[in-house]
């Protein structure tokens, strides 16, 4: 286990490995605050400005605010109230906020209740939004979860979908599973996935 002490390196450190693992980059590109050193008044005015805007609806902001909260980015840590400000921009479309949301149900962190329908649905909802990461989800949760959502071709469609994006996990995920369905059941799935359209 490694054990990260509360100085800005770590925080830092801790911010990035969570961007990693669970944010798109482009989330916070327009964010200008994102790299203000913490502690400092231009770090507090900014995320005083965050909070404003996140508190009058603007789902951007929503889901930074989430991300600061489940890391304790300049607020304390709480999963709760990450969760809160996820589910605030996920309601409103925002994909990136619907697959953080997801992921918290999915493993049920830190006073969350484990909650796979739930998860599985902000996952479909950023996936039909072309979000190759809910779509590798979703296949897998088609692929290896229990009856009745056991279902081989929604893997197969998530999983293609997934990798037309460059999803390396998906890629792999696809030739052992091809060996399960029928050639036509492989045609009629891809000729799906090659007319499929992303919401907007």
């Amino acid at each position: 286990m490694i054990t990260l002490h509360n100085t800005a390196s770590s925080r830092l450190a801790l911010a990035i490995i969570t961007a990693v693992l669970f944010l798109s980059q482009d989330a916070y590109a327009t964010v200008p605050a994102y790299n203000l050193p913490a502690g400092t008044e231009a770090a507090k005015t900014a995320l005083e400005m965050e909070i404003e805007m996140a508190e009058a609806g603007n789902a951007p902001e929503q889901h930074l605010l989430g991300w600061r909260y489940y890391v304790g980015d300049g607020v304390p840590r709480n999963v709760l109230q990450a969760a809160f400000w996820y589910r605030k921009a996920a309601e409103q479309g925002y994909a990136a906020a619907q697959v953080e949301l997801a992921e918290l149900y999915l493993y049920g962190l830190e006073g969350m209740d484990v909650d796979v329908p739930e998860a599985m649905h902000w996952y479909r909802q950023a996936a039909e939004q072309g979000r190759a990461d809910a779509q590798l989800q979703l296949g897998h949760a088609y692929l290896y979860r229990q009856e009745p959502m056991k279902d081989k071709q929604a893997a197969y469609f998530w999983l293609l979908l997934s990798a037309a994006q460059g999803n390396r996990h998906a890629q792999r995920s696809l030739p052992s599973l091809k060996k399960m369905l029928t050639a036509k059941q492989r045609k009629q799935i891809e000729a799906d996935v090659n007319a499929w359209k992303p919401l907007e």
